[in-house]
């Protein structure tokens, strides 16, 4: 998801979404781990979307 399109969510549909990518994220390592995985940087992209969507939610939190 592209940054502005997070800024538009609110705390709890931020606090899922995370919840959705590091179910993700915990799947595509276990695909990394059995050697099947094609797209390393999906791992990559991942963590850094988590990242983002955690420092939107703490601005969020922090200016409530």
């Amino acid at each position: 998801m592209k940054v502005k399109e997070l800024q538009l969510k609110d705390s709890q549909d931020l606090v899922s979404h995370i919840g959705e990518l590091k179910e993700k994220l915990y799947e595509k390592k276990m695909t990394a781990i059995t050697g099947n995985l094609k797209e390393t940087s999906d791992i990559k992209n991942l963590r850094k979307e988590i990242a983002i969507s955690k420092t939107l939610l703490n601005q969020k939190q922090r200016s409530s």
